[in-house]
């Protein structure tokens, strides 16, 4: 891994899994296994191929997934989860996105 970008990416995605995992342990949801298992899935795409477009799409993804059950569900009983889940995919697409325009300032 060469930038800072490109670290922060992985350490999200890393830390959205953990955050996850944790999640399904201590609550009675199963969705939680899935935002696991995508998180787990995109880190290894990411760590092999760089495909900063996927990310960027997935972050929209997982922004409005979040929306829409802080919407439906509210902030429910666990507050720093949930914040974590709607607030690092921000900081996921900005990152990417840096990296996208990067990649294509180069190629001109």
């Amino acid at each position: 891994m060469q930038s800072v970008n490109e670290k922060i990416i992985l350490f999200i995605l890393v830390l959205l899994a953990l955050s996850n995992l944790i999640f399904f342990i201590v609550s009675s949801y199963s969705g939680p296994i899935i935002g696991f298992i995508t998180a787990i899935v995109m880190a290894i795409h990411w760590w092999q191929k760089r495909d900063s477009k996927l990310i960027m799409i997935m972050a929209i993804v997982w922004i409005l997934i979040h929306i829409y059950e802080l919407i439906k569900l509210g902030i429910s009983s666990y507050p720093v989860i949930i914040s974590l889940n709607l607030l690092l995919p921000f900081l996921l697409f900005y990152c990417s996105l840096k990296i996208y325009l990067q990649m294509k300032k180069e190629k001109k």
